[in-house]
């Protein structure tokens, strides 16, 4: 499992819904917690009041993609 441990939370940031609840389905199975939002301004919003150990980001969303999200 590298250097995550068990119970680490992660944030997924998809605007495909299959895709998010699918990653959540496969990590929480593993032991992760994982919390999902669809686009990089809810992204931005959660990491203020929160310090996931990853996230797991879509390059191509509308609004905001990925690349915008990383630069701020």
């Amino acid at each position: 499992m590298g250097d995550l441990q068990r119970a680490t939370e992660l944030l997924i940031v998809d605007d495909d819904r299959r895709i998010g609840r699918l990653l959540t389905l496969l990590l929480e199975e593993d032991g992760y917690t994982t919390e999902t939002v669809a686009d990089g301004a809810a992204a931005l919003a959660r990491l203020e009041s929160a310090s996931p150990a990853l996230m797991l980001l879509d390059l191509t969303m509308p609004g905001m993609d990925g690349f915008e999200l990383l630069r701020r």
